[in-house]
């Protein structure tokens, strides 16, 4: 953990100045069951590691004195979704919301079945879930066509 040498005011000693980095990691699993409550979870280490305006994080972060840093996430199948939105919020700034309604409206497991007549490839049918996240990803902050590039493509088709 890394230290500043600055000293707690005598004025208010409920608050601490002296700030400790607590390092953070995390590592989702896959699964639809998990999905909604690991995108709980990624929403609020977003906030916590965010969080220097209001609220109960910042309370506690000025009482602990640690400020903490999400360094590494990683994630298989469904959680490594997570981990792409969560990657994208602490790399452009952006509110983790969008991704995290995504999740709560189609991640019904009636809205994942196949068409009728359609051999699945999968048991579940993704595609429809992927396209909004990559859709809310381009809201955000947009999706500039490489110069060198005839034609852009997502890597997810």
């Amino acid at each position: 953990m890394a230290e500043s040498t600055s000293k707690p005011s005598p004025q208010n000693t409920s608050e601490r100045t002296t700030m400790s980095e607590l390092r953070l990691g995390i590592a989702l699993s896959g699964g639809i069951a998990l999905v909604l409550y690991q995108s709980g979870v990624s929403h609020e280490l977003l906030r916590f590691s965010n969080d220097n305006g209001a609220g109960a994080y910042k309370t506690a972060i000025n009482r602990t004195g640690i400020h903490p840093i999400l360094d590494i996430v990683t994630g298989a199948s469904a959680g490594a979704i997570n981990c792409v939105m969560l990657g994208h919020c602490l790399a452009t700034g952006n509110s983790y919301k969008d991704f995290h309604d995504i999740w709560i409206e189609e991640a019904d497991i009636s809205k994942m079945r196949w068409p009728d007549g359609e051999t699945p490839a999968s048991l579940l049918h993704s595609r429809p879930l992927i396209n909004k996240v990559k859709d809310a990803m381009t809201k955000q902050v947009g999706r500039p066509k490489p110069p060198h590039c005839a034609e852009w493509k997502c890597a997810v088709n």
